[in-house]
This record gives C-alpha cells, structure tokens and sequence, in this order.
C-alpha cells in the first residue's frame, strides 16, 4: 500500500487581477483552467490555487492554509485560513494548467497511469486530490511568502504538505509621446505589492534649456495599494523645440520611503521625404528630360512649424542649382519638376532643407538616376 502523506503539488494564479473590495471570490478553475505562473510571480490578492494529494487512513475532516512572510515562517510563525473549500478531483479527471498562457503544453492530467506516486515515488498512485483557492490582501508577497496546507484527519492529527514560497513585485511601466509642438502625453501602468503614497512624473532635456533641470509635470495621490490593471494618463501643455530629446521619469514612492520607477524617452528630428517619376509623354517619342517630385517636410518630435522647405539639386559633376523653394511650409506633399536635359546621364542628389520656428534646420538627401534614352515599351 502507498505510504500515508500529503502533498502540495501544483499551484498557479487564479485571476489576472485583484478581487474586487466586496466580490465573492470564484473557484480556483475560473475560466476552466489554473494559469501557471512562477512560484516567484504569486499574488494572494489575485487568488491562489493549489492542488494536494494525500494518502491517509484517516478520514480528513477540515483543510486549512498557513501562511506568512518568509522571514516568519521560518521562526513558527504562521497565520491561518481555516475550513477553506476543497474541490474534490477524480482520478483519470483533466485539470488544465495553462503554461504561460500557452496551449503547447499538454493539460496537467491527474490520475494517470504511472508507477510513481505524486507522495512517494516508491508507491502506487494516490487517490484522493483537492483543489482549493486561496485570496488575501492584508499580506503582502514582495519579501516571500511561505503557503502549505494543513489537514485535520477525523481522529483530530493534523498534516502538513510540503511547503512553497511565493514573492509577488510591483511593476511600471511608463509610455509617452509628443501631440503638436505643445503637449506631452503619457501613460504609466501600475501595479503595487504594499501601500504606494504617491505617482510622480518629472520631465528634463539635455537639448532644450527650459527643461535642463527635470520638472515636476503630474502628481498623483495614492495612498492605497495600487492594483492589477491600474493606469493613469497625464498630459502637460509647454513649448517643445524640435530636435531635442526629453526624457521623462514615473517615480512611484512607497510607504516605506522606497521608490519604483521607469523611463521613457520622446525625440526626433525628422527631415525631408521624396518621391520621384519621369514626365512620360509616350512610347517613341523624344523624352522631355524632366522629373517631377515630391518633397513632404517630416516632422520631429514635435509639429513645430516651419519657416521654409528648399531643394537642391547637386550632379556628381560638382554641379548645384535650388530647383524649389517654399515659405512657411505645412507638414504635406509639394510638387516640383526638374528639367535635367542640360545634365550628363548619372546620378543626381536631390538635398531638401527645412528651417523651423526655433532656427533648428532638418534635412535629407534622396539620389535619383539620369537617363536621356526614350521611353520604350516591349512586349514578351
């Protein structure tokens, strides 16, 4: 017969968020599934599932989980949720315990044929499993926390599983971008493991002299734990200069005086974009030597506006010549042509410049091939 034991041998989150102040909990299997997830990356506020086996004589009468920070356990010290739900499992029944939200691994099967016992890889299989949930959000996890479960047998002993540590983290994410030349957005996600007191977000550029010292640019209150899902947006008006890099800094402080944060960055200079077609006139007739182009001012970080868009068109010869020009340019297609019939076949670079508000000049060059032959058209 198999040896009498108990053991805790699988465990994962029940929801991808907190439980909601007032929300009956579900069962451990909501959305018919267990979702694996790292002993490191279990979140009691979330819920969490494990599965036990035991082998015992004696009738089991209560289940109940202890738990408490890592550091405490290891002194004796455990909290208990008693008379906790168990969901009983069959043998040969199917419980799916979906691996990093993936279908590639096969279903976690419970009572499988085998010659090595979940308890006791010397005995036969176990016979009895439960599945029971477990949620708190008095406790927090980002220093370790310690779970097994007790159960209570009908002549009053009481067994202990083997024991797994869990260690929840807080986590952000910050987002943001330039809209125009006068407003920053951004967007940070959050999720805290204890009390956080406050968001922050600063903002600072090397490039543009009114941003050189980081300023504060939104202050948020907290003074909760921040949950699963949580995110706030922001958005602060101010003169952006084009071509200049700004970072921004999310700084979340925490009861305890630390911080968590995360940066991110907005910047570009943008330049000029072309686009180029022969003037065809038709098979077999003399070629009019003339492109007709297409320059588009390309913004940077920010639609700072322009004061002109020039053209230059340069031949490897050492030739140069302004083919077109524009005052005070919006952000779209211009259209130019350019009669190359006095220019020997080759290549010719075509360089366009922008000058902005802020005197910050952008450009690009695009290389375009000469080729005085007619047009011909054939047939295969």
């Amino acid at each position: 017969p198999p040896q009498a034991d108990v053991r805790l041998i699988a465990a994962g989150k029940i929801l991808d968020r907190d439980l909601a102040e007032g929300e009956v909990p579900p069962p451990p299997t909501e959305g018919g599934r267990i979702k694996y997830s790292p002993y490191g990356d279990l979140r009691p506020a979330a819920g969490i599932a494990m599965i036990f086996a035991e082998t015992l004589d004696d009738p089991v009468v209560a289940v109940s989980v202890q738990f408490n920070e890592t550091s405490l356990a290891q002194k004796g010290e455990w909290l208990e949720q008693s008379n906790v739900k168990v969901y009983p499992i069959s043998d040969g029944e199917l419980v799916r315990y979906l691996v990093r939200n993936e279908f590639g691994v096969p279903p976690l099967a419970i009572g499988e044929t085998s010659e090595r016992s979940a308890l006791d890889e010397g005995g036969g299989v176990p016979q009895n499993y439960g599945l029971i949930g477990f949620f708190n959000k008095s406790i927090a996890a980002d220093r370790g926390m310690t779970l097994r479960i007790k159960l209570t047998g009908k002549s009053g002993t009481q067994y202990l599983t083997n024991e797994i540590s869990a260690r929840d983290s807080n986590h952000i994410k910050l987002t943001s971008s330039l809209e125009g030349d006068s407003m920053v957005k951004g967007y940070v996600s959050l999720k805290t493991v204890r009390v956080a007191k406050k968001l922050e977000v600063f903002i600072s550029s090397g490039n543009d002299p009114y941003f050189s010292i980081e300023r504060r640019i939104y202050f948020q209150e907290l003074n909760s734990v921040v949950p699963v899902g949580s995110g706030f947006d922001f958005n602060y008006e101010g003169r952006y200069v084009s071509c200049a890099n700004y970072k921004l800094r999310a700084v979340v402080t925490l009861e305890d005086g630390q911080t968590i944060e995360d940066v991110s960055g907005v910047g570009s200079c943008g330049g000029v974009e072309f686009k180029f077609r022969p003037d065809f006139v038709g098979c077999g007739e003399n070629s009019v030597h003339r492109l007709i182009g297409y320059a588009r001012p390309v913004s940077g970080n920010a639609l700072v506006p322009l004061l002109s868009m020039e053209v230059y068109a340069e031949h490897t010869n050492g030739w140069r010549q302004l083919v077109f020009n524009v005052v005070n340019p919006s952000y779209q297609d211009y259209e130019f042509a350019f009669d190359h019939g006095s220019l020997p076949e080759g290549i010719v670079n075509f360089t366009g410049i922008t000058t902005d508000r802020d005197g910050v000049k952008r450009s690009a060059r695009f290389a375009v091939p000469i080729d005085h032959a007619p047009a011909t058209l054939r047939i295969t």
